[in-house]
């Protein structure tokens, strides 16, 4: 009580592996307690999250020290405290009483009122509801998990639509459920005994449906010789295929159940859970090797309800074979599926639904098909893939290999090629980031320990000339696509490199070299508009760093010139004081800004060097690659922490859609502009995954 209250948002993926660490000892001195456990508990110091601790002993004051708490500190591999208001006390493990404490990674923390009570999900729109009883305004809370946004519906008494005011507000919300297939959210208040129906888009409530119950009931007991009243709430659930919505009446040791309305369709899809596949979380997909699948996908689950013996399963309306080896009509509620090795060939976003025996059509959902494109090791070193462009006229994907010293050419070719490797063209040591200008045929290369730019002939897969000596680690890269200017971040030497390839172009051929211009430090990444600048020959923007003493970092947008020789840069066009450090970058030609994203805030920055202004979305969790597609409004980051991909529209500067592809290097993505087909290294697996968008 009094104290602040949070909602963490977990990794389950390492729940599993991190739950129950043994407890040796808890000790509570001053409303501290110091927890030392028996095995490393991993818990991270900057973030440690919150902590279940069960199975401990009482103390030998008989305090309990079970229970969920928020770690206040982590003192070392062993040992970490929170607080606790009691006396001193206590406790050590025992064969009797294993005490252990469990966790997950707490990657988001939402700062909540300490007495929000119920939480629901709906899969779907990846929306979280929240309720809590003693908020007389804002009683529930709507958390968007594709943009990390709040939004709020404040309940009055027997109130449903707009209410204009004079009525006073309503409490005692202690529970919510989802209705994912008409994104109804519901809450149950068991102090009025009622149920609301929410609208989360309209933010209104739409209908109230009394329970004809008592919703609390009231235990008494002794505890050190006081009475003690305990007010028990009921609950509430929703099972969304028979779209029915139960509520247990604790007070009436009963239980209430009612339909939620009439306009659900017969038949409807609520998920569809294929094989595990490995290295990548993308849920309702199949993945192919080298553009071949190794034949038909068994083990696909259709679930939902409506079904029927008859019911036939579509692929974008083609229809699946059914019996033995296609369709098989387990229950009402489950259907089981092979999808043939035909459909099954390339890359490609299908749309799935089912139609009944008495041809009612249901909702259509996703069905992925992926591929993965393996890069070989080299002199038995990882390849370990880092970025990735694309050149769109010879439809080839450039990856650097930073574990080989080489360039992988990965063709996209609509032909018996595509989704092959075809060349490796030598580099430099730890190639990083890459560019290319299609008109040239030219790729060019940063290689990060070598200190150097490789300039790769795309049409001889060959290098094009001698690498080129740039700045110290130089990182990203980008090509002015209209002058053949070349710009290299270089990450140690606090500069930008300029390097002008139209002498490649001419006969016979020139020398290149680079010159530099100093910016904020540790430049990362680089984006270039074409047509601002100096004689409208190009202005870029570079992501940095402005120290801030001994506290953490300051952002920056350093604005380049490169229409002058040297370059230029523009101090007065420049942001500085980004509270969350820019990593990545790219140009939106449509609408004249560029996209940062910045890994520590889980944000992309909008930015107009014009004007100086700038707009904040949130993204995933740790985004670390950016790549966008003007041609079809489609921005996307790789988010590392989190092992997802976030997808946002440009035109409205909204999240989409969240999916769970792994990749893990700065410049990991690039999106093919006519295809709209994403290239995204996944470094950890060493290989290349082709993941139609959106």
């Amino acid at each position: 009580p009094g104290g602040a209250g949070n909602l963490s948002v977990v990794d389950l993926q390492h729940v599993a592996a991190q739950a129950r660490v043994p407890i040796a000892t808890a000790t509570r001195t001053s409303n501290v307690v110091t927890v030392t456990t028996s095995t490393a508990h991993t818990l991270n110091p900057g973030h440690p999250g919150t902590v279940l601790i069960s199975g401990l002993p009482p103390g030998t004051g008989g305090t309990i020290f079970d229970g969920s708490f928020s770690v206040t500190s982590v003192i070392d591999a062993f040992t970490f405290t929170y607080s606790q208001t009691a006396a001193d006390d206590t406790t050590s493990s025992t064969t009797a009483s294993p005490g252990t404490v469990s966790f997950g990674l707490a990657f988001l923390t939402y700062s909540l009122t300490p007495t929000v009570q119920g939480i629901a999900i709906n899969p779907i729109t990846r929306t979280a509801v929240l309720a809590d009883p003693n908020q007389s305004a804002n009683q529930i809370t709507f958390i968007n998990s594709l943009d990390q946004s709040f939004r709020f519906i404040s309940l009055f008494s027997e109130a449903t639509g707009v209410v204009t005011g004079g009525i006073p507000p309503e409490s005692g919300v202690a529970d919510v459920a989802f209705q994912p297939f008409t994104n109804t959210a519901l809450a149950f208040n068991p102090t009025l005994n009622e149920v609301s129906l929410l609208d989360p888009t309209l933010l209104q409530r739409a209908a109230i449906v009394h329970t004809l119950g008592n919703g609390i009931k009231t235990l008494t007991f002794t505890s050190g010789g006081a009475t003690v009243n305990l007010k028990l709430s009921g609950a509430l659930a929703v099972d969304a295929t028979s779209n029915l919505a139960l509520v247990a009446n604790s007070g009436s040791d009963n239980l209430s159940f009612f339909h939620l309305s009439q306009f659900i369709k017969p038949v409807h899809i609520e998920q569809v859970i294929t094989p595990q596949v490995p290295g990548a979380l993308l849920p309702q997909s199949a993945l192919i090797t080298g553009g071949t699948a190794s034949g038909p996908l068994s083990g696909v689950r259709i679930l939902g309800s409506g079904f029927d013996g008859a019911s036939e399963v579509r692929l974008d309306g083609q229809a699946l074979p059914s019996g033995a080896g296609g369709v098989q009509f387990v229950s009402n509620r489950e259907l089981d599926v092979t999808i043939p090795a035909s459909f099954l060939v390339a890359p490609r976003r299908f749309g799935l639904d089912v139609v009944n025996g008495s041809g009612v059509v249901s909702n259509v959902t996703d069905f992925t098909v992926l591929e993965s494109v393996p890069v070989p090791a080299c002199s038995g070193t990882a390849s370990a893939p880092g970025a990735v462009a694309i050149d769109e006229q010879r439809n080839i994907a450039v990856v650097t290999d930073t574990g080989c010293a080489d360039v992988s050419i990965i063709s996209l070719k609509p032909d018996s090629t595509f989704g092959t490797l075809t060349h490796r063209i030598p580099a430099a040591a730890v190639p990083t980031g890459v560019a290319v200008i299609p008109r040239f045929g030219f790729a060019v290369v940063t290689n990060n320990t070598a200190g150097t730019a490789s300039i790769l002939n795309l049409d001889t897969n060959a290098q094009a000339a001698t690498d080129v000596n740039v700045g110290t680690q130089p990182s990203g890269v980008a090509i002015d696509q209209e002058t053949g200017v070349a710009l290299v971040a270089n990450t140690g030497s606090n500069t930008v490199s300029a390097i002008d390839l139209t002498p490649l172009t001419a006969t016979p051929v020139g020398a290149v070299t680079a010159t530099s211009v100093a910016v904020n430090q540790s430049p990362i990444a680089v984006a270039i508009d074409p047509d601002r600048g100096t004689n409208n020959r190009g202005l870029a923007v570079v992501t940095s760093l402005i120290l801030n003493g001994a506290s953490t970092p300051f952002g920056a947008l350093d604005v380049v010139d490169i229409g002058t020789t040297p370059p230029v840069k523009i101090s007065s066009a420049s942001i500085v004081g980004l509270q969350a450090t820019p990593t990545g970058i790219v140009f939106d030609p449509a609408n004249t800004a560029f996209y940062a994203t910045s890994s520590q805030g889980n944000v992309i920055t909008a930015f107009n060097p014009d004007t100086g202004q700038t707009q904040s979305i949130k993204v995933g969790i740790n985004p670390t690659a950016l790549a966008y597609n003007f041609r079809t409004s489609t921005i996307l980051t790789v988010n590392a922490l989190s092992n997802t991909i976030s997808i946002v529209d440009s035109q409205t500067f909204r999240t989409r859609s969240t999916l769970g592809i792994s990749g893990s290097s700065q410049f990991a993505a690039a999106i093919h502009p006519f295809t709209n087909l994403a290239v995204i290294t996944d470094q950890a697996n060493d290989r290349v995954l082709l993941l139609p968008l959106p």
